[in-house]
């Protein structure tokens, strides 16, 4: 009989093959003493409560700043749990009751969805340069029984609780969680596991590939695979070389480095796994080799490109503009900040002329105003370009340095309905850490931007389309 990469038969649903998948995954990934980060948004009508929206994170590292937060206001249980399991057994066992769709408060009673569980589903992580197992398990589409008025009362009796909430929508963007009250959908939970090794330091140099691995000490490396891919190369020029690497205690951690050979290395892609799910996937390269000149002249002055870095994820929001422009003129693109204050932060043209207004902030209070700005700007500008019989197609574009979790579901539907498209924190880092060695198409990068207008998606524009990135 024919089987699936499981063992399963080929008559699996998807649903049954997410979620076994994801149990591969956590098998290899987890070890004792992970840390959990849950957080539960219930509606209270009586016994048992229901689930609206929940998250299931799972860190090998202890969280920086406790969010431990426990709130009941009349008809709703708002509850963020952030607490260490000594164990890998238990970490796994609450993982699979939440994908049978039940949760425990901190107080041990339990929560589960009102009308079952409906489906299963897992992000297509085909593509992604970081990947963590994911599982989101919905129920039944939610119906909204509540009333304006009664919505109203819920928002007011959360703001008087203690720690206060500024209503439902304020709690629903501080856990990061899309409410079927608001949304029209179905009561969900979403489930996450971070991995206990990624890659710390990578340096190619003529030649030579230097990699640095940091795992946390109660994980068991024998699974970690490292399979890399030189560019150009001679030959084949792939290989495995997790044997290659050696692993001892550092300063509470698990390290292991490597220092290997490769052949006429203008770049090099390094993917690292563990047991049958990817980690992460990195482009390296060698800054002697780099054949985009903008970048090579950046690195001239500006080695590892540290100050870039730092103006785009640490300093103010002038510096942030500033960070921003300099990482799109390395991408190809031609770009500039206005001396106006009532303009744009950045404007950006394409090698054909083609036009992007860029506003920039670091912080989610500004989102709304930025991209309110965007969209008079914008009709401003193609009302003159039009009058001057130019091309009037305008792309607009907010850049925010805060993470895409931050940015709740109401920014995101008030983005794709005024055609802005939106770059957040991950979308930054991505382009800080595969820098493009080769010359790009920013008249390509237009048009991808573009269909995903068309499209009312939000996502990143491929500014690194993997056609001209090695």
């Amino acid at each position: 009989m024919l089987a699936d990469p499981y063992g399963r038969p080929t008559g699996s649903t998807a649903a049954e093959l997410a979620t076994d998948s994801f149990f591969h995954a956590v098998e290899a990934w987890l070890s004792d003493g992970y840390y959990l980060d849950q957080r539960i948004i219930a509606r209270s009508n009586g016994e048992p409560n229901h689930i609206w929206a929940a998250s299931v994170a799972l860190f090998p590292l202890k969280p920086p700043n406790d969010y431990t937060v426990s709130v009941r206001a009349d008809g709703l249980i708002v509850e963020q749990i952030q607490k260490q399991l000594e164990h890998k057994h238990e970490a796994v066992q609450i993982l699979r009751d939440a994908a049978a769709g039940t949760l425990r408060f901190g107080s041990g009673d339990s929560v589960a969805f009102e009308k079952g569980t409906r489906t299963v589903t897992s992000e297509n992580g085909r593509d992604q340069w970081f990947f963590q197992p994911h599982l989101s398990v919905q129920s039944f589409p939610y119906i909204n029984d509540f009333s304006v008025q009664e919505l109203a009362l819920l928002d007011n009796k959360l703001r008087l609780a203690e720690p206060p909430f500024d209503g439902l929508n304020d709690v629903a963007g501080w856990f990061g969680l899309n409410l079927p009250v608001n949304s029209k959908g179905s009561p969900y939970i979403d489930l996450r596991v971070s991995p206990p090794v990624d890659i710390s330091f990578l340096e190619l140099s003529d030649d030579k590939l230097k990699i640095e691995l940091k795992a946390v000490p109660s994980f068991d490396p024998s699974g970690v695979r490292l399979a890399l891919r030189v560019v150009p190369g001679i030959g084949v020029a792939r290989m495995q070389v997790a044997d290659r690497l050696k692993w001892t205690g550092v300063e509470g951690f698990l390290q292991a480095v490597a220092e290997i050979d490769v052949v006429n290395a203008d770049a090099v892609l390094v993917v690292l796994m563990i047991g049958p799910a990817m980690v992460r996937r990195q482009f390296v390269s060698d800054p002697a080799k780099a054949r985009n000149q903008r970048l090579l002249t950046f690195r001239t002055f500006d080695p590892n490109l540290k100050q870039m870095r730092k103006a785009l994820l640490e300093e103010d929001g002038r510096k942030f503009e500033t960070g921003v422009a300099a990482l799109l003129f390395t991408r190809g693109f031609t770009s500039v900040q206005p001396l106006e204050t009532d303009a744009p932060d950045i404007v950006v043209t394409t090698t054909s002329g083609r036009l992007v207004l860029i506003e920039c902030t670091i912080k989610v209070s500004d989102v709304s105003a930025k991209i309110g700005k965007l969209v008079d700007r914008r009709a401003e500008l193609e009302t003159a370009l039009k009058r001057s019989g130019h091309v009037t197609t305008v792309i607009a574009m907010l850049v925010c340095r805060q993470p895409k979790a931050n940015l709740d579901a109401n920014i995101d539907a008030f983005a794709k309905s005024n055609r802005v498209l939106v770059a957040a924190q991950e979308n930054i880092q991505w382009l800080l850490d595969n820098e493009a060695k080769f010359p790009l198409d920013p008249d390509g990068a237009f048009d991808e931007a573009l269909q995903l207008i068309a499209a009312s998606n939000t996502m990143k524009p491929d500014w690194t389309n993997n056609e001209h990135q090695v």
